[in-house]
C-alpha cells in the first residue's frame, strides 16, 4: 500500500512537471507566434507606407484593363490616348468618359500642333485630324514613332528619318540625319537651335544624337556604349526640364546640363532601370518604368521614390498630364490621378529625410519640423494608441509600452509616415 502511494505521488509529481513543461512550452510557442506575427505586421506596415502617397485609379468609363496604352496627348479638357491595336480614344471631359475616335492600329505617338491632332502609326505612317478626332486623314510616311514641338517647328520621327515642319504639319522637309546603322528614333526634344533624339538599335549602341544648329550637323554623345555588339542602352524617352536634359532607357535615367554633351546617371531609388517614359512638370520629374511603375524626383533625378498606390499594372509605357490630372498608360489600361495627389508627395520626400529622434525613444521624440501638424501613433496591431496636435517640439511617449510603432504626421492633405521603437 505504501509503495502504491509513493508510486502514485511520484507519478503525480511527474504529471505536474509534464503539465508545467507543456504549459511553459505552449506559452513559449504562443509568444514566438505572437512575435513572428508582430514582426510580419511591422514589415508590412513599412512596405505599405513606402508604397507612395498618390492614388491612381483605372479609367474604366469607355476603356478597360486589357488595353495597352502607348501614347497620350492632352490639351485643355481634351485627352487622346493611342493604344496597341485598339485604336485612338478621346475624352472631352479631362479624362472621365472615353469614346473611340478611330484608327484601329498600333498608335506609337500623338501630338497637338496648332488646331490639329497628329497620330503616328506602326507601319501606317502619319494621320491628322482637323476636327478634334471626329475624322482622320492619311498624310503618308511609313512608321511614325515620335513628335516634338519647339517654338517655331514641329518635328516628326519616321523610323530612322527626321522631318520638320514650319507650317503646323501642312508640309514636311527631311533633315539630314545620321541614323548610325540600323538605329531609329524613339523620342525627340527640341528647344532653340537644339535637337536631341533618343535612339534604339537592335545591332548598335543606341544612345542619343544631338544637333546644336537646328539639324544642319549632328554628333553622337554621352550615353551610348559602342563596345557592345548588341544594344543594351536603348533610349526610349528624352525630355527637357529647366537647365537639365533627361534621357531614359535600358540603363535607367541619365541627365545632362550642357545640352547633351555630357551625361550623368541618376538612378538612386529606381527599382526598375528599364525606363520607358519621362515627364517633366514644374520642377518634378516622373519616370515610367517596365515592371517598377511610376517614380517621382523633386531634385532633378538625384533621388527617386515610387508613387504607385492604386496602380495595378506596373508596366508603364507613357506618361501625360492636363490641368487637372496626371495619366499613366500601362500594359493594363490607362490610370489617372489628381495633380495634387502626386505633387503633395514632395512634402513626403522633403520631410522623410529628417528622421524623428531619439529613435529608439524612451520618454519623448523630437518633432520640431512637424509643429502645426496632426499626428497619430499606431501599434503593431494597427490600433491608434495616441493622437494629437503638435504644438511644441516634443511628443511625450513615456506612457507607451515598449515595442514598435508607426507614426503618421498629416496636414492639409499632406502626410508623412515614419517608424519608431519605444524602449
Amino acid at each position: 500500500m505504501k509503495s502504491l502511494l509513493l508510486y502514485s505521488e511520484k507519478t503525480s509529481r511527474v504529471s505536474r512537471k509534464s503539465l508545467f513543461y507543456i504549459y511553459k512550452r505552449s506559452c513559449k510557442i504562443s509568444f514566438v507566434s505572437i512575435m513572428k506575427k508582430a514582426i510580419f505586421t511591422f514589415l508590412i506596415l513599412i512596405l505599405t507606407s513606402q508604397a507612395g502617397f498618390s492614388q491612381w485609379k483605372l479609367c474604366s468609363n469607355g476603356l478597360n484593363d486589357t488595353m495597352a496604352v502607348e501614347s497620350i496627348a492632352a490639351r485643355d479638357s481634351n485627352v487622346f490616348i493611342g493604344t496597341e491595336w485598339s485604336g485612338i480614344y478621346k475624352s472631352a471631359d479631362y479624362g472621365s468618359i472615353w469614346v473611340l475616335s478611330g484608327l484601329l492600329s498600333k498608335i506609337y505617338a500623338l501630338s497637338f500642333n496648332g488646331d490639329n491632332i497628329f497620330a503616328g502609326l506602326s507601319m501606317c505612317g502619319l494621320y491628322v485630324s482637323t476636327d478634334n478626332g471626329i475624322s482622320w486623314t492619311w498624310e503618308g510616311f511609313s512608321s511614325v514613332i515620335a513628335f516634338a514641338n519647339s517654338d517655331n517647328y514641329f518635328f516628326m520621327a519616321d523610323a530612322g528619318d527626321l522631318y520638320v515642319s514650319d507650317d503646323s504639319g501642312q508640309s514636311w522637309s527631311r533633315k539630314t540625319f545620321e541614323s548610325y546603322g540600323d538605329g531609329y528614333i524613339t523620342s525627340i526634344t527640341a528647344y532653340g537651335n537644339n535637337i536631341i533624339n533618343g535612339m534604339v538599335s537592335y545591332f548598335g549602341p543606341g544612345g542619343v544624337s544631338i544637333s546644336t544648329n537646328n539639324g544642319v550637323s549632328w554628333s553622337r554623345n554621352g550615353i551610348a556604349d559602342t563596345s557592345f555588339e548588341r544594344v543594351d542602352d536603348q533610349i526610349h524617352a528624352v525630355i527637357k526640364g529647366n537647365e537639365y536634359i533627361f534621357a531614359g532607357g535600358s540603363k535607367g535615367v541619365h541627365a545632362s546640363t550642357d545640352d547633351g554633351h555630357h551625361w550623368a546617371q541618376k538612378n538612386s531609388g529606381l527599382t526598375s532601370l528599364n525606363v520607358k517614359s519621362l515627364l517633366y512638370w514644374k520642377g518634378y520629374v516622373f519616370a515610367g518604368t517596365a515592371g517598377g511603375g511610376v517614380f517621382l524626383s523633386s531634385d532633378n533625378g538625384d533621388n527617386w521614390m515610387p508613387v504607385n498606390s492604386g496602380l495595378t499594372n506596373l508596366n508603364v509605357n507613357v506618361l501625360g498630364y492636363n490641368e487637372q490630372s496626371f495619366f499613366a498608360g500601362t500594359d493594363g489600361g490607362l490610370f489617372r490621378t489628381g495633380i495634387n495627389d502626386l505633387v503633395d508627395v514632395q512634402e513626403h520626400i522633403t520631410q522623410s529625410h529628417i528622421p524623428i529622434f531619439p529613435n529608439p525613444a524612451r520618454d519623448f521624440i523630437n518633432t520640431a519640423v512637424y509643429i502645426g501638424w496632426q499626428y497619430q501613433i499606431y501599434d503593431l496591431l494597427g490600433s491608434c494608441v495616441q493622437t494629437g496636435l503638435i504644438e511644441t517640439e516634443n511628443i511625450n511617449v513615456a506612457s507607451l509600452p515598449a515595442g514598435f510603432y508607426t507614426i503618421r504626421f498629416f496636414k492639409e492633405g499632406k502626410q508623412v509616415v515614419q517608424k519608431m521603437m519605444k524602449e
